[in-house]
């Protein structure tokens, strides 16, 4: 005899078990894709956090030169132009030179403070001390604060500095500032040397890095 292999109602329950392990999957589906969206937007956020931690404050010294870099440049392109065009040591006018001085040359260069320890090139270390004791300027390694100068204008952060009054004297009124020997960075020749205050060397580890600063 022939038999049904299920009755109507047993049909319409096996269509619905079968509708809920689809709407069952598709919530399984559905809460997987939001997972997903949640994570990209978790690690989206985490990235904008990290750079913007990475964005410094402008240190105090160098504000100025913010404020006229952020005047007069667009572009990190332009600020580059800029840094580029300085050809020293015959072009290095501020404000773009002390920029220059702080970020790109002073964390290659050695202070007066490595040459009176040794810490320098020994060549280098050889020459500066035997300058500085043909020019009577042999005491400045037993001071631990020098006096330098510079003419015509006040002393910034970046600038140019002798070591000697009469050399600034050629450039006009002279300016002073007693410094510790760490502050005082080698330039192209050693009776020309750059005033910048130890904690700004490296500070800024690029242009990218300053430009970053001053555009947050």
């Amino acid at each position: 005899m022939w038999r049904r292999k299920g009755t109507i109602a047993q049909k319409y329950k096996i269509g619905d078990s079968r509708v809920l392990m689809k709407e069952k999957r598709f919530a399984e589906e559905e809460e997987h894709a939001r997972e997903e969206i949640l994570e990209r937007i978790r690690i989206r956020m985490e990235k904008a956090g990290s750079s913007e931690s990475r964005v410094k404050k402008i240190p105090k010294e160098m504000e100025d030169l913010a404020i006229i870099v952020k005047k007069e440049c667009k572009t990190f392109d332009e600020l580059q132009r800029k840094i580029e065009a300085i050809k020293p040591p015959i072009v290095w006018e501020r404000p773009y030179s002390r920029l220059a001085a702080i970020i790109i040359h002073a964390p290659k260069a050695p202070t007066l403070a490595d040459v009176c320890e040794g810490k320098a090139e020994r060549e280098f270390v050889e020459g500066a001390m035997a300058y500085l004791r043909l020019r009577n300027l042999s005491d400045k390694c037993s001071k631990a604060l020098v006096e330098i100068y510079r003419g015509d204008k006040d002393i910034r952060a970046g600038d140019f500095v002798h070591l000697e009054y009469g050399y600034a004297a050629v450039f006009g009124k002279v300016h002073s500032l007693t410094v510790p020997k760490r502050d005082i960075v080698f330039a192209y020749t050693l009776t020309e040397w750059f005033y910048i205050p130890y904690h700004l060397v490296g500070y800024f580890k690029s242009l990218e890095d300053f430009w970053d600063s001053i555009r947050s």
